[in-house]
């Protein structure tokens, strides 16, 4: 069995989100508050715009889900949509390098970036080697550590590296107006205009680049075909639209048959 999958997937916790992404064939870009720790109990912290997905076969899935008052939820929603790695690829998405705490190459990373910062404050991004190394930074991530959600611990010491962490990062030049890489406090301070700016710019895609759309269960599939058949409802468009709906899974099959 393969280790990594042929797709990506996008989770989501709410059925509209997935609703929309589709109506609009983009992800929002949005900011996700990321703080990595290093050798010696240094750390870097900083809030990156950024579309996510996860490279995991959809036979492993299941393994991301936990009971929560008899329900399976997962860390990451119940919701999804698998992407093709070849529009990965043309898109310029990477798999997140993950650093261990411990490691020197942690160590290395945290150090060159602060050489622009200051007490985790960005001062400037003037120079071609700052704009680089924050491409980097966009992609690190510590191998294991507390996952927290929504500002809550949800576990101790969860292994991200599990996760197979693909991102889509842009380039600071794409965004106008808008910053890849922003501080910490300066985020926190006006997180949802950040945010409501940022969601502005996204990352497009076309009905054949889709390779699954996960909902919870049965329920829930009429409605997602009517929002797709009104989506994509021109002549050249439905002998792709009739492959798609057979491409419709929901969480309950994958805990169930795989």
């Amino acid at each position: 069995m393969a280790i990594s999958a042929n797709t990506i997937i996008h989770y989501t916790e709410k059925i509209d989100t997935i609703f929309s992404i589709i109506e609009e064939g983009r992800f929002k870009l949005s900011y996700c508050l990321e703080k990595t720790n290093t050798r010696g109990g240094q750390k870097f912290s900083f809030a990156i715009a950024m579309v996510s997905f996860c490279d995991i076969p959809i036979s492993d899935y299941k393994k991301h889900f936990k009971p929560v008052k008899g329900k399976n939820l997962g860390y990451y929603g119940d919701y999804g949509i698998g992407l093709s790695k070849k529009w990965a690829k043309k898109n310029g998405l990477n798999p997140v390098i993950y650093i261990d705490t411990n490691s020197f190459a942690g160590t290395a990373l945290r150090r060159s970036i602060e050489m622009f910062v200051k007490d985790n404050r960005i001062i400037h991004i003037e120079s071609f080697f700052e704009e680089e190394i924050t491409q980097f930074a966009c992609y690190s991530k510590n191998y294991q550590g507390d996952l927290y959600r929504k500002g809550k611990l949800e576990q101790k010491d969860y292994k991200f590296y599990d996760e197979r962490e693909w991102r889509f990062v842009p380039q600071q030049k794409s965004l106008s107006g808008q910053f890849v890489m922003l501080d910490e406090e300066n985020y926190l301070s006006d997180r949802e205009n950040l945010q409501n700016q940022l969601g502005q710019n996204g990352l497009d895609f076309t009905l054949e680049d889709i390779f699954y759309i996960i909902v919870k269960d049965e329920s829930e599939i009429q409605s997602l075909v009517d929002t797709l058949s009104k989506k994509y409802n021109s002549l050249d468009q439905k002998n792709q639209l009739q492959i798609l709906l057979t491409k419709i899974i929901t969480s309950e099959q994958i805990i169930s048959d795989f």
